[in-house]
């Protein structure tokens, strides 16, 4: 193995772990959202919005917690989506992208 060889495995090496680091970044975002969402936000904005929402039985409760999530996600991915078809120059040119 020549010395070529060698830093193009560490090159691609770096580029790996760089690219591993970038998603494991935004699932930990993702993870901490959807808590944020879930545990603190919701519960909040529903109790200052949906007088009913404080005698709602445990299990309605989660479920309305995990519905705005939910609902927050598809806003955020509808926003993401709109934004690529928009702004995005590659989708056009490359229909097999």
């Amino acid at each position: 193995m020549n010395t070529t060889d060698k830093l193009d495995d560490r090159i691609m090496h770096r580029s790996i772990s760089n690219e591993t680091s970038f998603y494991l970044w935004w699932i930990l975002i993702g993870i901490f959202s959807s808590f944020l969402i879930t545990e603190l936000i919701s519960p909040a904005l529903s109790r200052i919005y949906c007088k009913s929402y404080e005698s709602i039985s445990r299990k309605q409760y989660l479920e309305w917690n995990a519905r705005w999530l939910s609902t927050v996600h598809s806003i955020f991915i509808l926003l993401i989506s709109f934004y690529c078809l928009l702004f995005n120059k590659k989708m056009h040119e490359d229909k097999f992208l």
